[in-house]
């Protein structure tokens, strides 16, 4: 559930829970297929194709070098859904929830050549809490519910990172920095 590949399809379903007499359920099924498609299912079936042709060692992407080809699948596949199934007139948060995804991603993707590895988990979660905090802002509804969730669940899954050693404390931090800012700058700017 607090998978990074999981963080797009919660986003969606969130955003429909709290939208639900906006949206035809026609439509909604149709974004839902088609981010579970893009986001979820093609970048997982991705990961074990590498894993299985000897080209990362781990599905956990523990190495830098492992993590290059994922992302720029990550955003290839997050291009595709934006460009392709969303548009500026249908959805447009959710359109722009996703090109803020593109963008934390091609920053998460330059840092690696620079040696950096992000915690792609707390990106994710930082992504939503940022989402919803810059619509709380632009809308003007009460999101603090959820945010507030979501900090709670990034402080959890932080301590379990931390445990497992799968990051430091920079990684997580950065991770989640990244996440928010990103997330709350492009939605709160586009959206106004």
């Amino acid at each position: 559930m607090f998978h990074p590949v999981a963080v797009p399809i919660q986003t969606v379903i969130l955003y429909f829970v709290f939208n639900l007499d906006t949206i035809s359920t026609v439509y909604r099924n149709r974004i839902l297929i088609a981010v579970f498609i893009l986001t979820y299912l093609t970048p997982i079936i991705y990961v074990f194709l590498l894993k299985n042709l000897g080209i990362i060692e781990s599905i956990h992407l523990s190495k830098i070098d492992e993590r290059k080809r994922p992302l720029f699948f990550l955003i290839l596949m997050h291009s595709i859904l934006v460009f392709r199934v969303f548009s500026k007139q249908s959805y447009f948060d959710l359109y722009v929830f996703f090109i803020a995804v593109i963008a934390t991603l091609l920053i998460v993707y330059v840092l690696l050549f620079f040696k950096q590895k992000i915690s792609l988990h707390l990106l994710g979660l930082g992504g939503i809490i940022g989402f919803y905090m810059a619509l709380s802002l632009v809308h003007e509804q009460n999101y603090l519910l959820l945010i507030t969730v979501y900090f709670a669940l990034s402080g959890i899954v932080a301590t379990v990172r931390l445990a497992l050693k799968a990051h430091s404390y920079e990684e997580l931090y950065l991770g989640f920095i990244i996440g928010i800012c990103t997330q709350f700058v492009i939605t709160s700017y586009m959206i106004v």
